[in-house]
């Protein structure tokens, strides 16, 4: 794992097909990350979900990674990062510090509700925690 690459990812590297376009759910995913993976500071994303995936949900699912620390090339503690159209997040929780300037929870081109995290984008939010454990 590098932090370049997510923990759960929604892409099209089989092609875009048909069946892309009916979106899917990734429901109840518990992502806890207890340190950092190198000696850089970095955390791994997430759920990544990109532009080519639409309609994908997640449902009452949480990420839990250390905050971000320099000289780390990674963002800290992304827990979702979605440029899918029409993604809709219910029940997300975010523990840890995102790089200043980024989010812990990103949705460009959808929406969603019950999100739980200090920085968020594009969802509805409810306060966050402040202890960073599961």
């Amino acid at each position: 794992m590098t932090p370049f690459h997510p923990i759960i990812e929604a892409n099209t590297n089989i092609g875009v097909t048909p069946q892309v376009a009916l979106g899917g759910t990734i429901r109840n995913a518990t992502m806890v990350q207890k340190g950092y993976v190198n000696a850089k500071n970095d955390t791994l994303k997430g759920i990544v979900i990109n532009e080519n995936n639409p309609h994908i949900r997640v449902e009452h699912s949480a990420y839990y990674a250390p905050d971000y620390k320099a000289p780390t090339v990674a963002n800290g503690a992304m827990g979702v990062n979605s440029t899918g159209l029409d993604t809709f997040i219910d029940g997300m929780v975010v523990v840890g510090k995102p790089q200043p300037g980024r989010q812990n929870i990103f949705i460009q081109r959808g929406g969603g509700k019950n999100c739980t995290a200090q920085v968020v984008y594009g969802c509805e939010t409810t306060p966050a925690r402040t202890k960073n454990e599961p």
